[in-house]
């Protein structure tokens, strides 16, 4: 049973060419639409025409919106600007068919490996890091050459005078120092009793000549001791 907006829709087109003036014939054109697959609904500015394809439909001159359709919601509707002049115009329209997404399918199985491509070329030098941690200390490497002598240093200050240390031991006696000279006469007497027992006996007159004596005779026998 056909739609009412369709029979509506074909009323308005009967009477634009029946009720026209003579004229009319000049200001309409016919629109000869076809399609793949056929039996398309055609709606021409969201109005039904209530034909399928192929269909001729008769409308004034001017510029229109054409859809073609099928109920089937496996195709794709398409719609068209139509430019409609005096005389036959056709449009010719491919329907799509509407896919749509099923369940993904398990993963294949991995290709082979391509060839290796190029070197590309350097890349852009990058911004510095932060400075990392300093690392643990390295082993101890190996002496290196000594190096030249260095200036001498100022002298320093003399230091404090020690103790006086102490005296070491006496030294050897020295040689015999000269003979003196021949002291005064003390008499004969004293001089064979000096030469008898070693000792000076002296009269009273004659005593500091003996004392000398006796003196000199004690410092030879210290010395010839020592030696």
């Amino acid at each position: 049973m056909m739609q009412p907006s369709r029979i509506v829709c074909l009323i308005v087109l009967i009477g634009a060419v029946l009720l026209g003036p003579s004229k009319a014939g000049a200001q309409n054109g016919v629109l000869k639409v076809t399609s793949s697959p056929t039996g398309a609904n055609v709606t021409v500015n969201g109005n039904d025409t209530g034909q399928v394809t192929p269909a001729s439909i008769v409308l004034p001159v001017g510029s229109y919106m054409v859809v073609v359709s099928v109920p089937d919601p496996s195709w794709k509707p398409d719609t068209r600007a139509v430019d409609v002049e005096s005389g036959n115009n056709d449009l010719s329209v491919t329907l799509l068919p509407a896919l749509t997404k099923g369940d993904t399918g398990p993963q294949g199985p991995i290709g082979p490996a391509g060839l290796q491509g190029p070197i590309g070329p350097q890349g852009p030098i990058g911004p510095i890091g932060p400075q990392g941690p300093i690392g643990p200390q390295g082993p101890k490497g190996d002496a290196g050459a000594p190096g030249q002598p260095g200036a001498p240093g100022a002298p320093g200050t003399p230091g404090a005078t020690g103790d006086t240390g102490p005296a070491g031991p006496a030294g050897q006696a020295g040689p015999t120092g000269p003979q003196g000279p021949a002291g005064t006469s003390g008499g004969l007497n004293g001089r064979q009793e000096f030469q008898g027992s070693g000792s000076c006996t002296a009269r009273a007159e004659a005593e500091p000549s003996c004392n000398a004596i006796t003196e000199a005779v004690e410092v030879l026998a210290l010395i010839r001791a020592r030696s």
